[in-house]
């Protein structure tokens, strides 16, 4: 019994869930909370499986963090070439 489960498994290997592709509609030049609004919006409507949605919210959330270190990275330039603009 066990060498045919054994057999069986390298044969056919377990099926894993697979979610399908959806096409979603985001707003180009909405914020990224106008952006999971609608995310939810899909999700709430069943356009997106929970998951899905969770997984795009969190892309988003990490998205955010990016763009927070960028505006950090913009204002420390400004800060330190005004800076150095004082001492000369």
């Amino acid at each position: 019994m066990q060498a045919a489960r054994l057999i069986l498994e390298r044969v056919l290997p377990p099926v894993k869930a697979v979610e399908q592709a959806v096409t979603l509609q985001l707003p180009e030049d909405g914020t990224l909370t106008a952006k999971a609004a609608a995310v939810l919006s899909a999700a709430a409507v069943g356009l997106l499986a929970p998951g899905q949605a969770a997984q795009l919210i969190a892309a988003l959330g990490t998205l955010a963090k990016l763009s927070e270190v960028d505006e950090l990275a913009a204002r420390i330039k400004t800060l330190e070439e005004k800076s150095h603009g004082y001492k000369s």
